[in-house]
C-alpha cells in the first residue's frame, strides 16, 4: 500500500533547531543553531494548530525532538497538551538541562526519556538522571562507531547506575563531516554483542540496531518509517525520516496530498516495495534490519 488511509501512529516533532552540543556525527551538524532559528521554534499555539490537521494521528505516540527540545520555552506546555490528548509522550535529550528542569520533569507525566550518552557529559548529568529515573523510564541511547566501541562498557555501567529501563546501541551513519566510521558486521563484533547481552540483560533491555552489512542480492528492505511515522517541524512541513537533513522538510501537514501522501512519500514507499533503496537511505543501519523493539 503506497497511499495511507489513516495517519501513521507515530508523530515525531522537531521543537527547535537549536542544540547545546555540536556532535560531528549528528545528522544535522551543518544545519543547527542557525541565525534564523526562530522560525524553527514550535510554540504551544503552533502545536495546537498541528494537532488539528486531519493528517496528524489522534492516538499513538508523540516524540518531542530537536535539536535539544528542552531549549524550547514552550516545551512543558506542549508536553502537557500532548498528555491531555492521551498520547504516549517521549523525548530525545542529551540530559544537560534535566537538572535545571528536574521538578518540572518529575511532574510532567512523560512516558519515556531517551537520553543520548556522551562520555564528556556523564558526571555533569549523573545525579539528575538518577533522580529523574524514579519518575520517568530512561532509555539510554549510544551511537557506536570505529572509535567509540571501547566506551560501550562504560556506557552500560552508567546505564545500570542510573537505573535505565532500556539501552539502545545504534550504529553510526556517516554524514560526510565526521571522520568516524560505521561498523560492519563481523565475528568479533557479534562476540562482543553476545558477551554484553549476557552481562547486562538482567539489568535492562539491551537493544541493538545492528551493524551494517553490504546488501546481499535481493535482500529485503525492512524499514517501515515511511508508513508508520510522521516527521514534522514547527512550520508543519514534513520529512520522510529523522535521518534526512532539516532541509528535507517540505509540503504542509494541513493537506494529505502534500504530507503523508505527497508525491515524494508515495514514490519512496514504491521504492521500498520494489526493494530499491533511495540514495538518502543508503548506509542506514535500519534499512535491512527490523527494529527489535519497534520505536523509542
Amino acid at each position: 500500500m503506497v497511499k495511507l488511509i489513516l495517519p501513521p501512529p507515530n508523530l515525531v516533532i522537531s521543537l527547535t533547531s537549536r542544540c547545546n552540543k555540536t556532535c560531528s556525527f549528528c545528522h544535522y551538524i551543518n544545519e543547527l543553531n542557525s541565525p534564523n532559528h526562530e522560525a524553527d521554534e514550535l510554540t504551544l499555539e503552533g502545536f495546537k494548530t498541528l494537532l488539528r490537521s486531519k493528517s496528524v494521528p489522534k492516538y499513538g505516540r508523540v516524540c518531542l525532538y530537536g535539536g535539544e527540545p528542552l531549549l524550547n520555552k514552550d516545551f512543558f506546555s506542549i508536553l502537557k497538551l500532548a498528555n491531555n490528548k492521551k498520547y504516549l509522550t517521549t523525548i530525545v535529550t542529551n540530559g544537560l538541562l534535566v537538572g535545571k528542569y528536574l521538578e518540572e520533569l518529575k511532574n510532567s507525566k512523560l512516558n519515556l526519556m531517551t537520553l543520548s550518552y556522551y562520555k564528556e557529559d556523564i558526571e555533569k548529568i549523573r545525579e539528575s538522571i538518577k533522580k529523574i529515573s524514579s519518575y520517568i523510564p530512561i532509555n539510554v541511547s549510544y551511537v557506536v562507531s570505529n572509535n567509540r566501541l571501547d566506551e560501550i562498557e562504560n556506557m552500560l555501567e552508567f546505564s545500570k547506575d542510573i537505573n535505565a529501563e532500556m539501552v539502545t546501541i545504534e550504529n553510526l551513519r556517516e554524514n560526510g563531516v565526521t571522520n568516524e566510521k560505521t561498523l560492519f558486521e563481523s565475528k568479533e563484533l557479534r562476540a562482543i554483542q553476545k558477551s554484553l547481552n549476557t552481562q547486562y540483560s538482567d539489568h535492562f533491555i539491551l537493544r541493538w540496531s545492528g551493524f551494517n552489512t553490504a546488501p546481499k542480492e535481493n535482500e529485503k528492505i525492512r524499514c517501515i518509517d515511511f508508513w508508520d511515522t510522521i516527521f514534522l517541524n514547527a512550520k508543519g512541513e514534513v520529512s520522510p525520516c529523522c535521518q534526512y537533513p532539516l532541509s528535507s522538510y517540505k509540503g504542509s501537514i494541513e493537506s494529505s496530498c502534500s504530507s503523508i501522501n505527497s508525491k515524494e512519500m508515495i514514490s519512496l514507499r514504491k521504492s521500498f516495495i520494489n526493494n530499491i533503496a533511495p540514495d538518502a537511505c543508503k548506509g542506514c543501519h535500519y534499512l535491512y534490519k527490523s527494529d527489535p523493539l519497534y520505536k523509542s
